[in-house]
């Protein structure tokens, strides 16, 4: 599974590159980790990246890319919504899952949990998707948020491991979030 979101991903993430990258804080710099250069691209107007770092060689322990972006106005109220109530994410994902299955007819089946990891001043949730029958692995993801005034800043992981992927989005967030 993280293996089809990646490159989903990172095409839409290079689509932008015009500025210097720069790392998270609270994330390892060790020498397999790439920086992309994403300052200026916005997702379809609604987001504002502040950095993306990836792990995907062969010499990463885990596969993980973090991210830290920023939303404003009603996007920004509406993540910060989903990061609260994380089974809202969840039972949308499944809604979309059922509506392509019945346009495909295909017999693959998504399993989805969410689970609520954050507090009332730092909101956040980690994630699970991955086929119902265990052909593939799972993609994890975790994101936090810090919303003040009419500005989201959130962090997001998404990675191959569980607890590496919460991992890496708790230390960007206690290093980039917390006050």
């Amino acid at each position: 599974m993280l293996r089809r979101l990646i490159p989903l991903a990172l095409p839409l993430l290079l689509l932008g590159c015009i500025s210097a990258p720069r790392g998270i804080e609270g994330v390892s710099a060790d020498e397999h980790w790439v920086a992309l250069p994403l300052r200026g691209w916005l997702a379809e107007g609604r987001g504002h990246p502040e950095a993306v770092i990836a792990c995907l060689t062969a010499d990463c322990p885990r596969k993980l890319m973090v991210a830290l972006v920023t939303l404003t106005g009603s996007e920004a109220r509406d993540a910060e919504a989903v990061l609260r109530e994380p089974e809202r994410l969840a039972a949308h994902l499944r809604a979309r899952d059922r509506a392509d299955r019945d346009k495909r007819r295909a017999a693959i089946r998504t399993e989805v949990s969410a689970r609520s990891v954050g507090t009332a001043a730092l909101p956040g949730f980690a994630i699970t998707l991955g086929r119902a029958d265990g052909s593939r692995a799972p993609a994890h993801g975790a994101a936090f948020g810090r919303l003040e005034g009419e500005t989201l800043r959130l962090v997001l992981a998404v990675g191959d491991d569980a607890e590496a992927t919460l991992g890496a989005a708790r230390q960007a967030a206690a290093a980039r979030l917390e006050r």
